[in-house]
This record gives C-alpha cells, sequence and structure tokens, in this order.
C-alpha cells in the first residue's frame, strides 16, 4: 500500500493500512511512505501492536540533500512531460520525482495485492501489479483531473488519460465522497466506485472540558487566507456579537509566519476575540475540537476538486458532537444532509456565514439538537469501523474469494496465498 506522502501526512491512507493489517492478521502488509532525504517522520499511531503490518519509507531527492539527483530526476520530469504533450504516454516521472523512486521500489516488490492512495502512485501500482501478476486498487481521495485553477492543461490532460486506463484496471476503485464517486463512473464508464467517509475512529471520551460561552472552531493544516476560507470566517466573525468568540488551529503558513491573518486580524478589531491554538497531532483531532460549539467548514468554490470533496476535519467535528456550518459545496452539502448536524451558506458569501452563526448563537435548543445528531451520525455510519466494514465487504466481493485471491489471471498469483477473510478472523 503506498502513498507519495509522509505516513503522518494524512490520515487516510495509515488507517486504511492498518485496518486491512486487523483484516488479514496472516497476511504480511507493506505500507511505503515517502520523505525527502534526511527528514525523519514518526511511526503512525494506527501501525502500534500490528506484527503483520510493517513500513517502508521510499527517500527521494529534494533542494536539502542529494543535490545532483535531484537535478537529474528534474530533467526527466521535464522529459516525461514533453514526452506526453506529443504521444500522449504518461510515465511516473511525468507525475514528480518522488514517483520515480516509488516506482522503482514497488517494480521489485512482489506483493498479490497493491494499493495506491493518491494520484502519483497510481502509476507506480498499476505498473507494479502488471509486473508481479497481483491485483490493486486505487484511493481517488480527491477530484484529481479538476484540482484548482493552477493546474495545466497537460496535467490535467495527463491526469485524465492515466485514469482512463488505470482505473479500468483496478480490481476495486475507492473515493472520499459519493459526489468524486459518480464523477469517476461518469467519466470513466466504471461501475461499482466505493465511497468511504473520511471518517475517525468511534471517540467514546473523556472528552476535554468545554469552552465557557458560545465558540466557533476553524481548523486547517495551515493556517492562512487561502481556500479554507478563514478571510470569510474572520468577516464574518467582524458582523457577530461580541460574546462570540473563534478559535483557529494549525500551523503558521511557511510563506508568511501568520503575518497576513495577524494583519486581518487587526484590520477588523478581533484581538480580542479571536484565539490560536498550537497545532495537534492527528490522533487527538476529534479531543481537540470537542471543547467547541461549533465548528466550522467554509471552503470556497474554486473548481470542481473543492466542490465534490469533503475536509477530514468535519467528520472529527461530528465525532466531538459539534454543531457545524458549512458551505454549501456539493460534498459538504452530501453530509450535512446525511447528519442533520448543521447549516449551510453560499460559499465565500461571508455575511450568510454570520447570519447562519447567529441563528445557532440566538437558538440554543436548535444547537443543542444538532449536536446531537453530529454525535448520533458519527457513532452509526461517521466512523472509521463502518467504513471499514464497507471496504472489507468490498475486498470480499470484488478481489477476495472464498479460496483466497480472485483474479482474471489466476496463473500468475502465487498459489499457496490463503487470504479468505472469515478463516482469516477477521
Amino acid at each position: 500500500m503506498a502513498t507519495s506522502y509522509a505516513a503522518i501526512a494524512e490520515p487516510r491512507s495509515p488507517r486504511y493500512a492498518a485496518a486491512i493489517a486487523r483484516m488479514l492478521p496472516r497476511v504480511e502488509v507493506l505500507y511505503v511512505d515517502c520523505l525527502p532525504i534526511g527528514a525523519i517522520s514518526p511511526e503512525p499511531a494506527d501501525f502500534e501492536g500490528l506484527s503483520n503490518l510493517r513500513r517502508h519509507t521510499v527517500r527521494f531527492a529534494w533542494r536539502g540533500g542529494a543535490k545532483a539527483r535531484l537535478a537529474i530526476e528534474k530533467t526527466a520530469h521535464f522529459l516525461s512531460r514533453a514526452r506526453f504533450s506529443l504521444t500522449g504516454q504518461a510515465t511516473a516521472a511525468a507525475f514528480s520525482t518522488r514517483a520515480i523512486e516509488l516506482q522503482r521500489f514497488l517494480l521489485k516488490t512482489p506483493a498479490n495485492l497493491y494499493g495506491g492512495f493518491n494520484i502519483d502512485t497510481l502509476l507506480p501500482v498499476w505498473k507494479a501489479a502488471r509486473k508481479c501478476g497481483g491485483q490493486f486498487f486505487f484511493d481517488a481521495q480527491e477530484y484529481y483531473s479538476e484540482m484548482a485553477h493552477e493546474q495545466t492543461v497537460t496535467e490535467r490532460a495527463m491526469i485524465r488519460a492515466t485514469e482512463q486506463d488505470g482505473l479500468r484496471d483496478c480490481a476495486l476503485v475507492l473515493a472520499a465522497t459519493p459526489q468524486i464517486a459518480e464523477r469517476l463512473e461518469q467519466d470513466y464508464g466504471l461501475q461499482h466506485v466505493l465511497p468511504l467517509d473520511n471518517a475517525p475512529p468511534i471517540f467514546r471520551g473523556p472528552f476535554p472540558p468545554s469552552i465557557d460561552g458560545f465558540s466557533l472552531y476553524w481548523r486547517n493544516g495551515v493556517i492562512d487566507l487561502g481556500y479554507r476560507g478563514l478571510g470569510e470566517v474572520l468577516r464574518a466573525m467582524a458582523l457577530l456579537p461580541s460574546p462570540i468568540k473563534l478559535y483557529i488551529q494549525g500551523r503558521p503558513s511557511a510563506q508568511d509566519g501568520g503575518s497576513r491573518v495577524t494583519a486581518l486580524i487587526r484590520e477588523l478589531a478581533l484581538e480580542e476575540r479571536v484565539f490560536t491554538v498550537p497545532p495537534y497531532m492527528p490522533s487527538e483531532a476529534v479531543q481537540m475540537a470537542a471543547p467547541y460549539s461549533v465548528g466550522l467548514c467554509p471552503e470556497q468554490f474554486l473548481g470542481e476538486n473543492l466542490n465534490l470533496t469533503a475536509s477530514n476535519k468535519l467528520f472529527d467535528y461530528l465525532m466531538a458532537g459539534l454543531g457545524v456550518v458549512a458551505s454549501g459545496t456539493a460534498g459538504l452539502r452530501d453530509v450535512i444532509r446525511r447528519s442533520g448536524a448543521g447549516v449551510l451558506f453560499p460559499p465565500g458569501d461571508f455575511g450568510a456565514m454570520a447570519e447562519r452563526i447567529h441563528g445557532l448563537y440566538s437558538d440554543p435548543s436548535r444547537l443543542k439538537q444538532l449536536r446531537s445528531n453530529a454525535r448520533a451520525f458519527a457513532l452509526t455510519e461517521g466512523n472509521l469501523e463502518f467504513q471499514i466494514s464497507k471496504l472489507q465487504a468490498a475486498l470480499e466481493a470484488r478481489v477476495f474469494g472464498p479460496a483466497g485471491v480472485k483474479t482474471a489471471r489466476p496463473e500468475r498469483l502465487q498459489p499457496n496465498l490463503d487470504v479468505n477473510l472469515e478463516s482469516a478472523g477477521a
């Protein structure tokens, strides 16, 4: 199972690797992540106690290490992009330099089942599966062919060409939302793309004490005035009564150290009402959200990917029992509809956001009901355990059969691997 990021950079792939290791305790699961040469990344907490799960980190060149190798790989990257423009044939090098090392490792690592967790991994796991006679699955965590306005025409065409062929050869395609699943089925004539929410494990407590009064909570990996809507949140705060407080959590922007955010807070005279909380570990995401009244998901509409996805933090808010105020993108709207845990506003409209927040501030009984709905949804459907049960059923139906691994090319499989889920104790 491969990701082109560090294991702790996103929660989904480590969680799924650990879940598959628990499903198949007699099968070795290898989790492959990528880090710059010399960088250190801790072991994911999800891996604790799993003797059949091991991690291998592929090292790639960067400006801080192996500059000569980086120059060679950058040249390969440039030439591969040019080749695609001429021939329509994409290679791993055309996606990123880290994909070069990842593919090199996977091609010499035999397995019965490969899994890829972002677009840089699709070609490497596909090629490795073909070479070694295994199958592969792919997890579409984003709508990769329309990620953002910065994406070039060549990049979009390259992704579509790779998905067009690669996804059709997948034993199983996963998606982060039903909306992405539907679009992939429409785009490439696929069937049974499986949407799995980015939900945390069930957390039953203890929860930390609540913040006094009516408190709003916004968080992101990086605190900045970008497409995650913090700028709109701050402008909405300026329209709200002074007892309402806002807590923001994440790392300061590496570009300006948080100066743009600080400047806007000062401009809006919000110094006494906006508080910054230190960054958190992914394993503590639910506990970090729990003290607040309302969680904010104010994503802007900046392309189809942001429209179709749903932030990880939304499911953490629900598990923590927060009411939610979210922008009405397709992905967020679907989760709010299913959970009954929040209210929506038009993306980018901070005035409407302020109205929705004020409505909850003025109606404590309604907020209490939304919070109850959030927790109920989290404990029944919006949790990792429920999502993994869906994954297990799909693997049993599409990949694993009663006699072991199913495949259209049985003669290419290792003959004595027994991975029947029921007999493995899953």
